[in-house]
Formats: C-alpha cells, structure tokens, sequence
C-alpha cells in the first residue's frame, strides 16, 4: 500500500503535468515544480527509490520499473514537442530522470537537500524553463 501511495503521489505531482495539453515547455516547468513538491524540495525520499535500493523484490520492481519507464516515455514525448528528435528526446528524458532520482538520493544520504535544489536549478535552466 504504500509503494502504491507513493506511485500515486508520483502520478499527480510529476505524471499528470507531463499528461496534459498545452505547451511543452510549461509542462516541463509544471513538472519539476511537482518534483520539487513531491521530494519535499530534497528533505523527503522518494519511496520509490528507497525500493529500488532496496534487496530484489519481483513485486516491488515491477512496480518500481513500470513507474520510472512511464516517467521516461512521457518526458520523453514532451520534449519531442519541443522539437527534439526522437532519440535525442529519449536520451535526455533518462538522463534528466537519473539526474533527479540520484540527487534525490545523494540529498537523502547525505542528510542535506542542496543537491537536489542544485539539480533542478541546473535543468530548469538547461530545458531554457524560468
């Protein structure tokens, strides 16, 4: 259940924007402010993560795996409507996907939320978002 709630709070604070129509770019911004919500701006695990660290686990892993590829397709499609190509676009959303989950566990192991706030800082900046 709480894999499940935290799927759930995962969808509507950096999924839903991604779903939605209008433009591109104020889908990528509306997303990493869910983000940045959703991560407790780097004071807050996501639970997601912690399960993915954590021992194997065919349940949890296909949960886990499901939540982070859908993450992926989606952000990738939004940029794509940028005017990325396809493969540019796939290759950026993993990277800003890795990005995120590894400053949001960089933040949780070293009890300190600056990386995580440095990291979306960077992307915003990098996706031209203010």
């Amino acid at each position: 259940a709480l894999l499940t709630d935290a799927g759930i709070r995962l969808e509507r604070s950096a999924l839903a924007p991604l779903r939605e129509g209008g433009e591109p770019e104020q889908r990528l911004k509306d997303m990493l402010l869910g983000v940045e919500s959703y991560y407790g701006s780097g004071e807050r695990s996501c639970l997601l993560t912690v399960f993915a660290l954590g021992p194997p686990n065919d349940v949890f892993d296909g949960l886990v795996e499901r939540r982070l590829v859908e993450w992926i397709d989606l952000l990738a499609n939004t940029l794509q409507d940028t005017g990325l190509g396809k493969k540019e676009a796939r290759r950026q959303a993993r990277d800003l996907v890795s990005r995120i989950q590894g400053a949001g566990v960089l933040a949780r192991a070293l009890h300190d939320p600056k990386p995580f706030r440095q990291v979306l800082r960077r992307i915003t900046a990098e996706l031209g978002l203010r």
